[in-house]
């Protein structure tokens, strides 16, 4: 994730905040405040983690971005900003410390993340079904990321209409009725279950809802060979055959901030 802009025009606001991770906190990792038990010699509750979970406590007092690289296993002096941080936080007086940008109304600009897709189980014209596919998509896309039938691959459509298990696309197919590939899922603009990738750093699909409430969905923007970075439009990207280099993100707005009062 990158900065993008503040709902209240602030500029970026750095700090130094204690941080916790087994393994990697990566540039562009959204962060929350950890809950685990003071005497558990993980994050003791009050030092940041990955913000994400697979449950509806993902997002949950959402911090911001990290600015720096934290590798448990050691820096790669290969990379800006990486640093060694410690296994675990044996003492809650001595954490290792991460740059975050911290503004509670800030913008992240997300990619959509094109390895976490849903499996396509058919197109039949029109009619886009998916096992589980998450209701109340209208005005949403998807994005054809492989397909079986020659090309079906890298097509955009837009969900004019959506149920359980079931959308209906702008358009069919270009290269016709699908059997199976895999797609990811823009979600409609103001959408809030937005679901982060494992990484923390961009956006997954998954084809049922997800619990997570505490994020929302500003804008949609797509960027491809020859078409510059603009935002997503029905009346100008609606049933587009694009390229397999096509990308996809999303402005986004945290809605638990731990440091924004009611």
């Amino acid at each position: 994730m990158k900065w993008m802009y503040d709902l209240y025009g602030a500029e970026p606001i750095e700090r130094y905040v204690p941080v916790y991770d087994s393994a990697l906190i990566a540039i562009g990792e959204l962060l929350m405040l950890g809950t685990t038990d003071p005497d558990s010699n993980a994050d003791h509750g009050v030092a940041f983690v990955t913000a994400f979970v697979a449950s509806s406590a993902m997002c949950v007092d959402a911090l911001g971005i990290s600015l720096m690289r934290r590798n448990t296993t050691g820096p790669d002096p290969t990379i800006v900003g990486d640093t060694v941080s410690v296994d675990a936080l044996p003492d809650i007086a001595n954490p290792p410390y991460n740059k975050a940008i911290v503004n509670p109304g800030a913008v992240y600009l997300a990619e959509y993340d094109q390895t976490d897709t849903m499996a396509v189980a058919s197109t039949s014209t029109t009619t886009f079904t998916v096992t589980s596919l998450e209701d109340d998509i209208d005005t949403g896309w998807i994005f054809m990321v492989t397909a079986t039938v020659s090309g079906n691959d890298a097509n955009l459509r837009q969900l004019t209409a959506s149920a359980a298990g079931s959308a209906t696309m702008d358009s069919a197919l270009h290269g016709g009725n699908e059997t199976s590939g895999t797609a990811i899922k823009i979600l409609p603009v103001n959408h809030k279950t937005v679901d982060l990738n494992a990484e923390g750093t961009g956006l997954a699909t998954d084809a049922a809802i997800n619990d997570c409430i505490s994020l929302t969905n500003i804008e949609n923007y797509v960027a491809d060979d020859g078409l510059s970075f603009q935002p997503l439009r029905a009346r100008k990207h609606r049933g587009l055959e694009l390229t397999g280099n096509a990308k996809f993100f999303s402005a986004i707005a945290m809605l638990d901030h731990i440091y924004r009062t009611p």
